[in-house]
């Protein structure tokens, strides 16, 4: 798992959305990282906390060939 160091400001789903690529790892990360106890900053992270970031989960997509109906 990577580790991630804040910045002054930065907010935990913008963390997400920009390290891991969706705002739905928040409740993971936040699980991850109890021992930080996150919610007590309420909003913007000071500088220098040290966040384990969850791994990415693979999504398989299938592409399906695309039909024409006009030629």
């Amino acid at each position: 798992m990577a580790l991630y160091i804040t910045q002054e400001g930065d907010v935990l789903d913008q963390i997400c959305y920009d390290q891991l690529g969706s705002e739905s790892y928040l409740i993971e990360l936040l699980e991850l990282n109890r021992t930080c106890d996150l919610t007590q900053y309420g909003g913007p992270l000071p500088a220098g906390i040290e966040l384990t970031l969850p791994k990415r989960k693979r999504v398989n997509v299938k592409v399906q060939p695309s039909i024409s109906l006009f030629d």
